[in-house]
């Protein structure tokens, strides 16, 4: 088995696609990503960069891929292990993680108080005509 690893890799893993893997990883960002999905990104990635062996330096480069309010408090810290990271970061952001989906419920509360604004005004008629005085 060790053998056709190395024989997949020397033949199909070249230089270049280790080179986009590297990019790839280190513009990694959580953004609008759930903790779950970024972790399992961050470690699959991580894999083909090849030159990040220190634990520190994985710790380090994954604090950098948070959300800022993330980075600082973990940062505080000083976690040393990926797995001490990973375990804070998760509970940080279930922390912050809001109770359903407010921004929905805002312009769904701030749409419908429009309409209803928007419908009681009597100058507008249904197609959008002013019905004022016309010249």
């Amino acid at each position: 088995m060790k053998i056709f690893k190395e024989y997949f890799k020397v033949k199909y893993l070249t230089k270049r696609f280790y080179d986009e893997k590297a990019k790839e990883f280190h513009d990694l960002q959580l953004g609008q990503m759930s903790m779950d999905e970024f972790i399992t990104k961050f470690t699959s990635l991580l894999r083909y960069v090849l030159y990040i062996l220190k634990e520190k330096a994985k710790v380090q480069q994954f604090i950098t891929s948070l959300l800022l309010f993330m980075k600082e408090r973990l940062e505080i810290e000083n976690l040393k292990t990926m797995e001490e990271v990973i375990c804070k970061a998760q509970i940080c952001y279930q922390q912050k993680k809001p109770k359903g989906d407010l921004s929905k419920r805002w312009t769904d509360k701030k749409g419908s108080k429009f309409l209803s604004s928007y419908k009681g005004n009597k100058g507008i008629g249904n197609k959008g005509e002013f019905k004022g005085k016309t010249n």
